[in-house]
């Protein structure tokens, strides 16, 4: 499954995404990955190589969408992208980088794919297979980006590796940006490119351990550039009165009154979630064990998954199986409902994952959360939580 196949990567690199924008994808680049529009990632994206050569000084780009063009000023760089190195420079102007490849590794088939969110953005740069030039799996330097600056801790909370293996690379108005060399990251995991290694003829091997070596001239060849991002949504507030009331299919198709649920616990989490939404299913089997744990002093999960809809508005069944299958996948035990576009709209979802802590009668407890967590945050967030429920 490519989803899952994207978070074997971030498990594997040992990084925390923390926030999807909402209803956005995952990235998925092609044979000759270009540079996709921010807003949304195009339903269809040309595999063959144009006829004529762009310029060197112009990046190629896909035809701006309709949703683009009427975004407010920032919202267009929000979104997934692909780019691939012209005359060895790869520029992504929705990422604000331009990234100059050293001449010892400039002939190689290389190219890259992220996501800029409202929270935070990430370049993946990989080796293309010419098997499956989708895969983005063979990274080979990774660059991080968010709104506030990091301090060691924060390396090690959002990132996974400290100082050695990460190191800030500058800043303009929207961003501060962090490369990982992997070439310092493997030093840490002696073994995280075994598995794809096996995978690659011993050439592919070769020139995948050069780009590694080449990680650090690779990010010194970096330039940021302008960026602008629209300021982070707000949670809305779910009102008590309402929310016990909403009905959902469960993944079964199955109506599920929300309250029914609720008014068991003493605390319940509401976790909306997505099933192109990478932070969100990182954070889902921690979630499960923590639902697990806690379970017996009245807590409770509950999520809802934000991504699912047809285009009536509905459930769409071929998603729905969709997210059956990753839910096996990751081994969640808790209640799974989908919500329809009237749920999605009523909740006034900014972004994915957000969560919700509420009593047995739907009272909300603390604020909602935009964004993902640490295991450790969200376990103390439902010890608050508890403590706070008389």
């Amino acid at each position: 499954m490519k989803k899952l196949s994207f978070i074997l990567l971030i498990f594997i690199i040992g990084f925390s995404l923390c926030a999807c924008g909402g209803k956005q994808s995952a990235p998925q680049p092609t044979a000759v990955p270009t540079e996709a529009p921010a807003t949304a990632v195009p339903t269809e994206v040309p595999t063959e190589v144009p006829a004529e050569e762009p310029k060197a000084e112009e990046p190629i780009r896909e035809e701006v969408s309709p949703a683009a063009e009427e975004a407010k000023p920032g919202e267009e760089n929000i979104g997934a992208f692909m780019a691939e190195p012209m005359e060895g420079v790869i520029t992504i102007p929705t990422f604000g980088l331009k990234l100059t490849l050293p001449e010892s590794v400039r002939d190689y088939p290389v190219a890259a794919a992220g996501m800029v969110m409202e929270h935070f953005a990430y370049a993946n740069f990989y080796l293309v297979q010419e098997k499956d030039p989708n895969d983005s799996l063979y990274s080979f330097a990774m660059i991080y980006a968010y709104p506030d600056k990091l301090d060691q801790d924060g390396m090690m909370e959002h990132i996974g590796f400290n100082g050695i293996a990460v190191s800030e690379l500058g800043n303009n108005d929207a961003l501060y940006y962090y490369g990982l060399r992997t070439d310092k990251a493997l030093e840490a995991m002696p073994n995280a490119f075994d598995e794809l290694y096996s995978n690659m003829t011993e050439d592919q091997r070769e020139i995948h351990k050069k780009l590694v070596d080449a990680s650090a001239d690779i990010l010194n060849g970096m330039e940021i550039l302008d960026l602008t991002l629209p300021k982070v949504p707000q949670v809305a507030e779910l009102e008590s009165s309402e929310i016990m009331d909403y009905v959902m299919p469960d993944l079964d198709g199955n109506d599920v009154r929300l309250g029914d649920l609720i008014k068991d616990n003493k605390v319940t989490m509401l976790n909306v979630w997505g099933i192109d939404c990478g932070p969100c299913m990182l954070e889902m089997p921690a979630l499960a064990k923590l639902s697990q744990k806690y379970q017996d002093q009245g807590f409770g999960i509950i999520g809802l998954t934000s991504d699912l809809k047809d285009t009536s508005g509905g459930i769409d069944p071929s998603l729905m199986e969709e997210a059956k299958d990753i839910i096996a996948d990751l081994k969640v035990d808790y209640p799974i409902l989908a919500m329809t576009q009237a749920n999605y709209d009523q909740m006034k979802i900014a972004g994915t994952p957000t969560t919700y802590f509420v009593d047995s009668a739907g009272n909300n407890i603390g604020d909602p959360i935009l964004g993902s967590k640490t295991d450790g945050d969200w376990e103390k967030l439902i010890v608050d939580a508890l403590a706070s429920v008389k």
